[in-house]
Parts: structure tokens; sequence; C-alpha cells
């Protein structure tokens, strides 16, 4: 049992799976012979095949029927543990379940600690009992990729850590079951955490995105709190009694400590011109934290008021903070160790060592406390998020409701409805969205797989998200919400290059690139048809205005040009066929009638009005690069400078433009969305069931509209309905569509006899 006197027994094996032993005898499966065999143990000898041709062969177990020999001191009234007794090599040790502890003076008895230390190291969640003075053994609670922060729901008894890897936030019972990943998008250095265990919500800070964000416990109702003027946030710690959070912030000159309202209001900077400080904490009264440079830990009241150096001795890079009752304890990297001293600064005492990477540590006690605030109880009557305002000296608490980034609140102050008008944009791997006002905060769709972007659009019925996958050659689409992807089209004919969805119709108008058509496609992904194409057809991008019926596209054979006709294709006129290079990217001004594109070998933005008159040029220097163009209102936003920069100006003030975004990665597309009104949609002649067309509806004024067919139909009889065009040769004539039969001789017409179903062949004879 020692390791000594190994010895080869059997060589040569293909893929043992099972293996026992019992009596004699060593017994093994294979799974690939599908065979149950057995050896001597002691010599390897008088193999024997005891079963074969037996189908998935795994594990085994043997068991002997009569009645055990032997015994071990487990064996007797449980060696007096009141729950597990393990027979160790050293003797036998009584062990306990979950988080109770054995009691330290009988070591037999297990019993609830008064409170646990949860640490984690660098790919690691662990604890121990605050009262075995670290000679219990740890508890493993989960294995990570690299664990940035941890805290702790004692409601519900769950641990919840960032993992900087994966870029997540995850959840998981304090005995290791039902792991879950809370928030899985659009984090990039989340190392800090903190839980509000009255108001049920998860509050993080992100260094690497300079921003915090909060969510509820289960990710959802996701907001970004402050983004404005933060560099690098970490250490976040919260006092969800009076109403605020506190955190270290740095910058290339010092560090300092803000604290806000829980609703990121009310902002202010605690203490300044601190060094490296990386660990906060608080207790009901006074704030705690390390100060690396300085190599002190230091505490003031929650204004910055009162400040005391706590300790100042023994102190490397203290990384964590945590405190309990009396004690304040600290994470040491450079010492492998978690120590801990009162909060006067005295009793200076280790707790764990031989931590290799400590990351971050956690008191938890036993119970919780008797807490309370309005949000609480049913959330505090909130459809998503319940702040309680910050609590002043004598007074009464009050809270109030808010919103997931970009909603806004309802009239009665609970509920929340989802923005009509923002901005989309498209990343290489990712769709994200911002309000078109300037420092609105941009937030990830959370849509997995999401392929390569190349274009977008938006159904503003049904609140989906349209792109073109250009790694699968598809058009895709999913809930604004990131839920229900679905691929639209997705077929080795075609090659989608750009997209346009009708507000109205909801039809899906896009071009191909290997066919040069334009088609479209109804939203349940039936197919409409062909509207554009032909010899003198190479489309690119595209862009509609459904409120007049038009569709304008980028026509790139042999001379690039600018054209437009109806939604049905009919009507065909050129807008600009001199003076183009590259046009990239159109988009439409309904309001103004407009059209502007991105013409990227030219480097300029221009525009002309609907008839192709009134050309305009941006082109004064400052238009760099240009890429990608939308339009929304006053404005036009394009991408520029290497897929970089969200760049917007005014229509009409030139002067009136800037930055909406700087120091992004990988920018391929934005698309402005703008939701009609309700009366919009009503009054628009083609809102209601497509207008009662079967194929496409062309609106020809405000209120009325015609109905037209693609490529290859006609307009049936009906004037709603298209079927398929029939052209009969020469000399012969074509009868009515009403009839299966389509095309008689031509010298049959008005010879007295009735040859088509429908008579039409002996009408109008005369």
């Amino acid at each position: 049992m020692d390791g000594t006197g190994r010895k080869v027994l059997l060589s040569n094996q293909r893929h043992i799976f099972g293996f026992t032993l019992l009596g004699d005898h060593i017994y093994w499966t294979d799974w690939q012979t599908r065979t149950l065999e057995r050896i001597d143990k002691h010599t390897g000898g008088n193999r024997t095949v005891i079963l074969s041709k037996m189908p998935n062969m795994m594990g085994l177990k043997a068991v002997n029927l009569k009645e055990p020999r032997g015994t071990n001191p487990c064996s007797e009234n449980n060696n007096g543990c009141s729950h597990l007794c393990l027979n160790l090599p050293r003797g036998p040790v009584c062990a306990c379940p979950g988080k109770l502890t054995l009691d330290i003076a009988t070591k037999k008895m297990c019993v609830k600690p008064e409170a646990i230390l949860l640490y984690a190291d660098h790919a690691e969640i662990s604890w121990l009992s605050l009262e075995t003075n670290g000679t219990e053994t740890h508890t493993s609670v989960i294995v990570a990729e690299e664990i940035g922060a941890i805290d702790f729901d004692i409601t519900n008894g769950m641990v919840y850590w960032t993992d900087l890897s994966i870029k997540s936030i995850n959840s998981v019972f304090l005995n290791g079951t039902s792991p879950k990943r809370i928030i899985e998008f659009g984090l990039d250095n989340p190392e800090s955490l903190a839980v509000d265990w009255i108001g049920r919500n998860l509050y993080w800070a992100d260094s690497g995105n300079q921003r915090i964000e909060v969510s509820r416990l289960d990710g959802s109702s996701r907001r970004v709190l402050l983004w404005r003027n933060v560099d690098n946030p970490r250490s976040l710690t919260l006092d969800p009694l009076k109403g605020y959070m506190y955190w270290t912030d740095t910058n290339a000159k010092s560090s300092r400590i803000d604290k806000a309202a829980l609703d990121g209001s009310q902002r202010s900077t605690v203490i300044s011109n601190l060094g490296r400080t990386n660990a906060l904490t608080m207790d009901s009264g006074r704030l705690y934290w390390a100060d690396i440079d300085a190599g002190v830990i230091e505490s003031s009241d929650t204004n910055g008021h009162y400040r005391q150096q706590i300790v100042q001795d023994n102190l490397h890079y203290v990384v964590s903070l945590a405190q309990h009752k009396n004690f304040i304890y600290w994470a040491d990297r450079t010492l492998h160790s978690v120590r801990r001293a009162n909060k006067v600064g005295f009793n200076n005492t280790v707790v764990i060592t031989n931590i290799d990477y400590v990351k971050d540590i956690h008191v938890v006690p036993s119970s919780g406390q008797e807490e309370w605030n309005p949000c609480a109880d049913n959330n505090g009557g909130c459809q998503h998020l319940c702040f309680i305002s910050p609590v002043k000296l004598n007074s009464s608490y009050s809270h109030h409701c808010a919103c997931p980034t970009h909603y806004t609140i309802n009239a009665d102050n609970r509920t929340c409805s989802a923005p009509h008008h923002f901005l989309l944009f498209g990343q290489r791997q990712g769709i994200s969205q911002m309000m078109l006002e300037a420092e609105s905060p941009d937030t990830v769709v959370p849509i997995r797989e999401v392929g390569t972007v190349k274009t977008l659009g938006y159904d503003p019925q049904e609140q989906l998200i349209y792109w073109v996958d250009a790694r699968r050659r598809a058009i895709r689409r999913v809930n604004v919400n990131g839920s229900k992807v679905e691929t639209v089209i997705e077929n080795g004919q075609y090659k989608p290059h750009d997209i346009a969805i009708d507000p109205f119709t909801r039809h899906i108008f896009w071009s191909c690139s290997i066919n040069n058509i334009i088609n479209v496609t109804r939203p349940d992904k039936t197919t409409v048809g062909t509207i554009i194409g032909g010899y003198d057809q190479k489309p690119t991008a595209i862009a509609l205005n459904s409120e007049r019926g038009y569709i304008f596209w980028v026509n790139m054979m042999d001379t690039p040009k600018i054209q437009r006709a109806f939604l049905d294709g009919t009507n065909v006129i050129t807008l600009v066929n001199s003076g183009l290079s590259q046009p990239a990217s159109l988009t439409v001004d309904s309001a103004n009638a407009k059209v502007y594109w991105v013409d990227t070998g030219m480097m300029r933005i221009e525009s002309v009005d609907f008839s192709g008159r009134h050309l305009m040029v941006f082109n004064d220097g400052q238009v760099k690069q240009p890429y990608r163009i939308t339009s929304a209102g006053e404005y036009v936003y394009w991408i520029s400078n290497h897929h970089t920069v969200i760049n917007f100006a005014h229509k009409v003030v030139k002067s009136n433009r800037g930055f909406l975004k700087c120091r992004m990665q990988a920018l391929y597309n934005i698309y402005a969305v703008q939701t009609p009104s309700a009366p919009e949609m009503e009054r628009h002649p083609c809102g209601n069931a497509n207008g009662g067309c079967t194929d496409i509806c062309v609106p020809t004024s405000a209120d009325l509209s015609r109905c037209g067919c693609p490529i290859g139909k006609t307009l049936d009889s009906d004037n709603v309905s298209c079927v398929t065009e029939i052209k009969c040769h020469s000399g012969l004539f074509m009868c009515g569509s009403t009839s299966s039969i389509t095309c008689i001789p031509l010298d049959w017409r008005c010879d007295g006899q009735v040859d088509c179903e429908d008579e039409s062949d002996e009408q109008n004879c005369s």
C-alpha cells in the first residue's frame, strides 16, 4: 500500500473501462472487444473470458454476498462521530457535511459555525470555518477558469463569482450544486461583485468597460449605472440599509474612493489622492481600505472623516478585505495568505496559508440579520429594479422603480417601456445598441454564435433585429432581448449583401451578390420573389422609403449608379449616374425626401433628393474614411476611422458634428431604428394585412395603395393576387387567366368554336 512492489500483470490491452476485485481475481470490461474477463490478481495468469459479444460493456462492480470479514474503528458506534467517520491510514477521523464543522473541543460533533470564510484562489472557490484557526480541511465549492471576485447571498445560500477568462458572472450553491451562468455578454474585466441581499440585486464593476452595472440576482433587468468619468472601478461594496454603494477607482495619477446612491445618482468622492487601492469593505458605520503603495490598511467614516490607520506591519500586496464583528480580514497575494486583526489593529494573526494565487475573500455569517427596506417586499412593486433613496439622519425610507438600460419608466412609475428610437451597431461577432443621444451607454444584445455581422435591419412591429451573417451567407433574426434566434434565409445559391425591412408590411428586401438581384421575403420566411434583376443590374446596398413606396439601391454594373423604383420593382429611374466611385452604403431621410450615401472610394458623404436633384457633398476634410451610414431625425451617423468611430453630423448645420462613440473595435454596420407611431401604422395603406395584397403592396398616396407582383408574375383580374405570367409564342393566342388551357393556335380565334374554358377566344370577335 506504500507504492512499492509494482509489477505488470497484463499488457497491451485495448480499451479497459470497468475494473474490480473479488477474491483472488481481477475483473474488467473492454468496450471495444465487448468482453468481460478475469485474471489471477497475484500472477496475471489464468485469463478467462466470462462474457463476450456484449454491446456497450462499461463499468462493473464485484460483490461478495457472504458476510464480510474484518472490521475497522468506524464500524463500532460510528467511532462516536455525529455524522461521518472516515478510516484514514493515520486513524479514524470524524467529518461533517455541508456548512457544518467539527466542534473544536470534542472533534466528534458537527456544529454550525458562527461564520465561514469564503475565499477564491486563481481558479477555485473554497471555504472553511472561522472557528478552526485554519486547521480544518477546506471545502471546495467549485472550480472555474479565472476567478475575479466573489460574494454570497445568505438568503438563498448562493455563491456569486466573476470569471475573467470567459467574461461571465455565475452562481452556485455553497455545496457546489446547480452552477449557472447569469451574465455572459457585454463583460470585459469584471473585477468586483456585490450582492444587495435586501433588494435582491447584483452589482458589478467592470474596469475593462469602465462602468458599474446592476441586474436582478438572476441577471435580468440589467442596467448601466455609471459610465461617465469612470476609470478603473474596483472593489465595490454596498450599504443597502442606508442606500449607498462605495467603490475604488484608479487613474494614471492616484486612486480614490467614490460613493453614490444605489441607482448611481448623487455621486461624490469620499477620499482622494490614495495609492493603489484594490481592496474595500465596510461595516455599519465605517469604510476600510488597503493602500498598497503606503502599505497600510486604513479606516474612516462613510464621509471620509475620522481617518485612522488600522494595520501597518507585514502588508505586501493586499487584494481583498472583509470584516466580521470586531475583526478585519485581508488577503495578501505576496504572502499567499489570509490574515486578520481586530479593528483597532491588534492581534494580527494568520487565518489561512499556502494559497497559491488568492483573488478575493468574503466572510459569511451563520444566519442573516433582520434587515428590511421597502424594496424587500415584492420588489417595491416594481416591474424591474427597485432602489431605496439614501437615508438621511432621522428620516424614513423612500424608494423608486427603475428600468433596464434604454427603457423608460411609464406614467405609473412602476412599469417600463422599450425604446422606440435607438441605434444598432454591428461588430465582427456581436450586435449592440445605444440611444441616439450623446453619452448614452451601449449594451450588447445577448446572442450566442452571431457569426459575422455585415448589415443590419429592424422590424419594429415584432421588435426583431435582422442581420446578414457573412460567414454563413445567411439572413438571421433575433428578438431585441436576445431570445429566439432564427435563420430566415440560408441557401447555397444565394449570398445576401444588404437588407431592408418594411416597417408596415414587415417584408424583407435583400440584395444578392451572386445572382445580382433584389428579392422580397415575407416575415414567415416564404418567398415573394425577385423585383430587381437582369443583365444591366448588380445591386449592392439598398434602402427603403415605405411611406412613398420607394426602394433605392446602388447598381455597380459598369458605371456605378444610384437608382430608384417602386417597391414592386417597377418604374426604375436613375438618380445619380456620374461622379461615383465605390458607393458602399445608403440611407433614406423620409421626412426631407433625401437619400444619403457613403462613397468609400471618394471618401465622402453625399445626398440627393428623391428626384436625383440638389446634390450635396460632405467633403470638407473632416469626413475621414467613411464606411457605413444611417439617418435619424436631423442627423446622419456614420462609421469611420478604420471601423473604430461612430460620427454624427447635422444635415443642415454642417459644423454641428462630433463623435457619438470612439475607441470601438471592428465596427461593420450601423442602423438607426425609428419606430412609426401607432397612428402612423394605422393610417398607412399597406399597414393592415399587406393592404389586402397577396405579394407586394405599394402605397400611391397617404391613404391609397395598389398591389404589385415580382418578376415572372402578373396581377390577376382581381387586382389583388399575382399569378404566374405565361407568354404565348408567335402565332398563338393566350386564353384568359381562369382557363387551364393557356395557348391555342391563332387561327382558332373567332372561328365559332370555343377552345378556351373561359371562352375568351370567341369574345370581341366583331
